[in-house]
């Protein structure tokens, strides 16, 4: 049985399954680069992989099974290290002059903000965090999401206004 893949079969897989596990990849993370950054390892993973423990055929539903798993798991590690970088690294934008109770308090609404964003619908969450987070404007998140202009309007708008009264509550 064969334990490593041939290049054929690999650039046969990768053709296939990029677009795919990007779109999956995407339901889970919000900034491209990190949806690249996964679908990339889960490549590198399969290139480690001994290969006859997948399946030796290329259509197997045991390799698509395997990519989607790896690719689900790389999603939340990567996710989850996103998160512990914004909450341990938020008070980077403070000026050298800030004292120490400033960076606290600037840390905590840091990390109240990330739970009350949590607090909201997907969509919310996701056009909040592409309009801040990733920066883009209202056509290229409409484009991203396949919704309009007016939809991304409406949840932005939506959201901004939950998270305000969250975060007013827990003041």
């Amino acid at each position: 049985m064969q334990t490593q893949i041939t290049k054929e079969e690999f650039e046969t897989i990768y053709k296939e399954y990029t677009p795919r596990l990007k779109g999956f990849a995407q339901k889970f993370l919000f900034r491209d680069c990190l949806v690249e950054e996964c679908v990339q390892e889960v490549f590198r993973k399969l290139l480690k992989q001994d290969f006859s423990k997948i399946d030796n055929s290329i259509e197997s539903n045991h390799l698509q099974k395997w990519l989607f798993t790896v690719c689900r798991n790389t999603s939340f590690k990567l996710k989850n290290k996103e998160n512990r970088y914004v909450e341990e690294n938020h008070c980077d934008t403070i000026s050298e002059e800030a004292n120490p109770f400033e960076i606290l308090d600037n840390k905590e609404c840091g990390k109240q903000m990330l739970k009350a964003l949590k607090t909201l619908s997907k969509q919310q969450q996701k056009v909040i965090k592409l309009r801040y987070y990733s920066d883009l404007d209202y056509a290229q998140i409409a484009k991203k999401m396949k919704t309009t202009s007016g939809n991304v309007g409406f949840h932005l708008s939506t959201g901004l206004k939950n998270l305000r009264k969250k975060l007013l509550k827990s003041i």
